[in-house]
């Protein structure tokens, strides 16, 4: 990864006393009892490295050390950027630090006294991948009723707003839209756990999906009832062959657009504690 120094903005919340290298940060909170370990898109491993993502943990299992990411667009995987980043916390500040040079921060956050992201600020490493997209820069996250309901997206600079995509929810907690996609379920069928990052929309929104893999909003990626199609801007897909382990946790799945015969799999790894 070609390592840039992230500027500190003019809406810098953190202060000068939280430097990226404090000899004080800390390791990411304790993970719910069972966090997603590895989400791999089709063949695992491949080429050579999880699409899109695998994390390393402590000893105890307990706490996210590192997670090694790839973010879906139209370029090909195998020409993807790979970051391996180490994650740390001091106090309500978590910063994703590149694994090679810890001077080079891909992603700043603040959370919120309930443990909840309100704000982050992204490399220009991190979003910048290709010639085509370029996801926003900072995004700034509201909620209600204790779930996701807005994220706002500035993709030039910190200053003034953004533009703002809120999310739907139907009565029994299930994600109804995310940006342009819009999803759909068996609400006969209860899931224990699922996780799924299924849209479009990463192509501008890298911090936002880098959360989702560290396990933030799981109101959007661990819906109450089993998913069966999602719609996006590349089309309608289905989503079929859901494989369940013991504990009934999600642990692969397939999707297909409605000409595709076979689709694409995906396969989740659970680390439970």
């Amino acid at each position: 990864m070609i390592t840039t120094t992230l500027k500190l903005s003019t809406f810098l919340v953190f202060t000068s006393t939280l430097s990226f290298l404090s000899c004080n940060k800390t390791d990411l909170p304790t993970i719910p009892r069972c966090d997603v370990a590895e989400y791999i898109v089709g063949e695992p491993y491949f080429f050579g490295y999880p699409y899109l993502f695998a994390k390393k943990y402590d000893h105890t299992g307990k706490i996210i050390k590192e997670i090694t990411c790839t973010f879906e667009n139209i370029v090909r995987p195998d020409l993807m950027p790979v970051f391996n980043l180490v994650i740390k916390q001091k106090g309500l500040n978590v910063f994703l630090l590149n694994k090679n040079n810890l001077l080079d921060t891909a992603l700043k956050v603040l959370l919120n006294h309930n443990g909840k992201v309100i704000w982050s600020e992204a490399s220009y490493d991190l979003i910048q991948q290709n010639n085509y997209y370029r996801s926003s820069l900072f995004n700034r996250y509201t909620y209600k009723d204790n779930r996701l309901f807005s994220v706002e997206s500035n993709y030039t600079d910190t200053s003034g707003r953004g533009l703002i995509d809120t999310l739907l929810y139907d009565s029994r907690g299930n994600i109804l839209k995310v940006g342009s996609s819009s999803y759909e379920y068996d609400v006969s069928i209860n899931v224990k756990k699922q996780f799924y990052i299924l849209t479009d929309y990463m192509n501008s929104q890298n911090g936002f999906f880098l959360l989702q893999y560290l396990g933030f909003f799981p109101e959007v990626t661990n819906p109450a009832n089993l998913l069966t199609n999602y719609t996006s801007g590349w089309g309608r897909r289905e989503v079929f062959d859901h494989t369940f382990d013991a504990s009934g946790n999600l642990i692969s799945y397939r999707s297909r657009r409605m000409y595709d015969k076979v689709g694409i799999a995906v396969y989740t790894k659970w680390n439970c504690n």
